[in-house]
């Protein structure tokens, strides 16, 4: 199954860069991943302008930085599309999903108190093409 998954994620201008780093570490991270191959990822962030989006991490933001002062921070994204291999049902190996995935497409980790880049993870599943002959 191949998905396009698009991390949007919370910073200010001058933190572009630090927060381009952490995205690339955790897609090397997914792509060592036994059953998820990363095909193409950015190689730069962009704005977005996904209001609604900006909204809800501007209150992940403000619920988790009680006090800090919002101004300057922009919305921002970054995508890949990735093939999460499917594996035989009989060796009882679980496949992949979206989920698996966008556990590692987050810019921070889990189960954080404080995100540093508060982000929001959309995938969907591409069309499966076919070769004719």
């Amino acid at each position: 199954m191949v998905v396009l998954s698009t991390t949007y994620f919370l910073a200010r201008e001058e933190s572009i860069n630090d927060a381009y780093e952490i995205y690339k570490s955790r897609i090397t991270r997914a792509n060592q991943e036994e059953f998820i191959s990363i095909l193409f990822f950015s190689q730069e962030v962009s704005p977005s302008e996904e209001g609604t989006i900006l909204e809800i991490l501007l209150d992940q933001f403000k619920e988790e930085n009680k006090g800090e002062n919002i101004e300057g921070l922009l919305l921002f994204r970054v995508d890949c599309i990735a093939n999460l291999m499917q594996i035989n049902k009989e060796f009882h190996i679980d496949t992949p999903d979206l989920e698996k995935l966008a556990s590692y497409l987050f810019m921070d980790e889990e189960y954080s108190v404080k995100d540093k880049y508060p982000s929001f993870v959309f995938s969907q599943k591409l069309r499966t093409l076919e070769h004719v002959d």
